[in-house]
C-alpha cells in the first residue's frame, strides 16, 4: 500500500505490480549409441532458472524417443516436455543417433604374403563403433598357416567398451613343409561373438593370403 498525505488527512491506496514469468529454455541433450545397446539415460540442459529453481522444480518433466533398443541404425528425436508454472517455457528437441555396428580389417602393406619358414606378416582388427559389452573375434587359419597357436589353430581377440577403437595385431606365418608346392593361396576365416546381437555372429570377409614356397624344384602336374 501507499500512504498519501497532501494537505488533509492521510489516505491509503493499494499499490499493484505485475510479476512477469521468467523465460526458460529446456534443450534435450544429443545422445549416441550403437545398434543393439540399451537406450541411454536422457538429460536436459536448462537456461533461465531463477531464485534457486532447478529441473526438480518442474512439473512432469519427461524426455522420450521413438527409438527402442532394437531400432536399426539412424537418427531419432529426443522430445522434451514439461509444465513450468512460473516460466515462459521454450523446449528444443535433441537427437538420438544409433550407429551401425562394424569391424575393420587392415593388412600391413595392403596384402598378406608370407614365405615358408620366413618372416611373419601382420594384419589389424578393430571395431568401428563402440559396443555395450565385450566383442570377441575368432580368427581361424587353414592348415598351411599359423597365427601363433599352431598350424590351423584359432586365436581370439577381445574388444571392450574402453578399447574397441584400438587396433589389435595378429601375426601370420607359413608352415615350413618339405613339399615342393610352389606359390599358393592361404585363407583365414573369422567369426564374432557378443551378448549384443548387432556384434554377434556377424560377417567378416575371409583374409586371403599368398604363400611362397622355400623348396626349389618344378611342380609336375
Amino acid at each position: 500500500t501507499v500512504t498519501y498525505n497532501a494537505t488533509g488527512s492521510p489516505a491509503t491506496y493499494p499499490l499493484y505490480c505485475t510479476v512477469n514469468k521468467a523465460p526458460l529454455t529446456l534443450t534435450a541433450d544429443n545422445k549416441t549409441i550403437t545398434e543393439g545397446n540399451a537406450l541411454p539415460t536422457f538429460t536436459v540442459t536448462a537456461n533461465g532458472f531463477v531464485n534457486g529453481d532447478t529441473t526438480a522444480t518442474l512439473n512432469s518433466l519427461a524426455l522420450t524417443t521413438t527409438a527402442t533398443s532394437s531400432s536399426p541404425a539412424g537418427t531419432y528425436p529426443i522430445t522434451v516436455t514439461a509444465n513450468a508454472t512460473n516460466y515462459n517455457l521454450t523446449t528444443t528437441n535433441g537427437t538420438l543417433t544409433i550407429q551401425s555396428a562394424g569391424f575393420n580389417l587392415t593388412e600391413s602393406g595392403g596384402n598378406t604374403q608370407i614365405t615358408e619358414g620366413g618372416a611373419a606378416d601382420t594384419f589389424d582388427l578393430v571395431l568401428t563403433t563402440a559396443p555395450g559389452a565385450n566383442v570377441t573375434i575368432t580368427a581361424t587359419p587353414d592348415a598351411q598357416l599359423d597365427l601363433g597357436a599352431g598350424a590351423g589353430m584359432a586365436v581370439t581377440k577381445t574388444f571392450t567398451a574402453t578399447d574397441w577403437n584400438t587396433p589389435q595385431t595378429l601375426m601370420v606365418t607359413a608352415i615350413d613343409d618339405t613339399v615342393i608346392n610352389g606359390k599358393r593361396p592361404g585363407v583365414i576365416r573369422f567369426t564374432t561373438a557378443s551378448s549384443i546381437s548387432t556384434f554377434n555372429n556377424k560377417f567378416i570377409a575371409d583374409l586371403k593370403t599368398t604363400i611362397l614356397d622355400n623348396e626349389n624344384g618344378v611342380i609336375i602336374t
